[in-house]
Parts: C-alpha cells; structure tokens; sequence
C-alpha cells in the first residue's frame, strides 16, 4: 500500500500511551503498524461490503493531539456513554471505520444513523480488502 500525507509517525510506546490516555486495548496488528502510517491516506481506496458495497477508505485517524480531527476530537463523538469503538480510519463523509473493542471485530460507524454496521474481524482483514479504482 501507497500511504500518502502521512503525519508524525508514532513509536509503539507512543501508540500505548494512547491506549491509557483513553483507557482502551487495542489490536496489536493494528498497534505494530499505526505509529509508521499514522493520520497516513491511500488515494483512491476503498472496500467492497456485502451490504453497504463500496465503502471509502480515505484516512487513518491521526493519534497526534495537534493534527485535524484527531483521535482524541473523533472518539468522544463516536462513544457517547461508554467506551466500546475506537475510531481508526475515515471514510471522508463523517462515517469511521472502528474497532469494537467488546466485539474483537471491525465495524463501520456511519454517522447519519449513528450505528454501526460489522465489516471483518481484524485491522490486518481490513487492509486486505482494501481495492483501488484504476
């Protein structure tokens, strides 16, 4: 994958301070890669869905505290009463692609309905599925 615009890289302690910050555990497929990648776009990316069908992937969720719509803006929105969805990556419509953290799973938060909608199992499944237009 071609990430582009990506902003300050993270080191993996840096990416576990985050976790305690916002009292979450987060996969470690996820937790290995994020710090090379973070707030990182891929042009032209998106995911095919049984239901929904193609599904954007613009954006990961920066976990700088001084980047735009940073993961410390983005998660209060998403978990109004209790802590169970870790916004990672955005679709560019105001929708985030999540990691439901009670679940083990991935998940898709569309904001217009505000519910989610199950996507695959894992962050490295995501990727995997991650097409592009020509």
């Amino acid at each position: 994958m071609e990430w582009l615009s990506i902003k300050k890289t993270l080191s993996y302690s840096d990416v576990e301070q985050v976790e305690k910050e916002l009292n979450v555990k987060l996969p470690n497929d996820y937790k290995h890669i994020i710090g090379s990648i973070n707030g990182g776009a891929l042009k032209n990316a998106y995911i095919n869905h049984s239901v929904l069908g193609e599904i954007a992937y613009s954006r990961n969720v920066s976990l700088n505290k001084e980047a735009k719509a940073n993961i410390y803006e983005v998660f209060p929105i998403i978990n109004r009463k209790d802590i169970r969805y870790f916004p990672f990556g955005n679709v560019g419509n105001g929708d985030y692609f999540c990691f439901d953290l009670k679940e083990n799973t991935v998940v898709l938060y569309i904001h217009e309905k505000m519910e989610m909608v199950k996507v695959c199992n894992s962050f490295t499944q995501l990727m995997n599925m991650i097409q592009y237009i020509p």
